[in-house]
């Protein structure tokens, strides 16, 4: 794993540098697990048109979170694991490909911005407040 410099650009996907974006948070040990969810899958669970889309989103990057906190030769069955519930729940779907190729991505995005983030998500909220927007985690460690 590279060590991230600080005048590279924020692993987060801002498009700013490091020490412009995200570095005091993370030497501070400031950042909530929100905000982290945030930075590795914002853009993912904002493909949902709907809060119900949004929500399903949010609940797949979860589960890739705690998929990539677990050793790599783990990660491949608990791949398969995912893969087969997500046939089994969304019958008839001819997009699995393209759900494993997401799933896979939230994954390494995750290793890659937070390598030592092993807090375990067990719930996961996508809040729509009159269009103020936010999710709520809840983790053990």
């Amino acid at each position: 794993m590279t060590k991230i410099s600080r005048n590279d650009p924020c692993p987060c996907g801002s498009g700013k540098k490091y020490k412009k974006c995200c570095l005091n948070n993370f030497s501070q040990g400031i950042i909530k697990l929100s905000e982290m969810i945030i930075n590795v899958a914002g853009d993912f669970i904002n493909l949902g048109q709907t809060i119900e889309e949004k929500q399903s989103n949010l609940n797949m990057a979860c589960i890739a979170w705690n998929v990539s906190t677990i050793s790599k030769q783990k990660q491949e069955k608990a791949i398969k694991l995912f893969l087969e519930d997500y046939k089994k729940f969304n019958p008839g779907i001819d997009y699995i490909d393209e759900v494993e190729k997401d799933f896979r991505i939230l994954i390494d995005k995750k290793i890659r911005i937070y390598p030592n983030e092993k807090r375990i998500i067990v719930s996961a909220e996508y809040l729509d407040n009159n269009g103020d927007e936010k999710i709520r985690i809840g983790s053990y460690k």
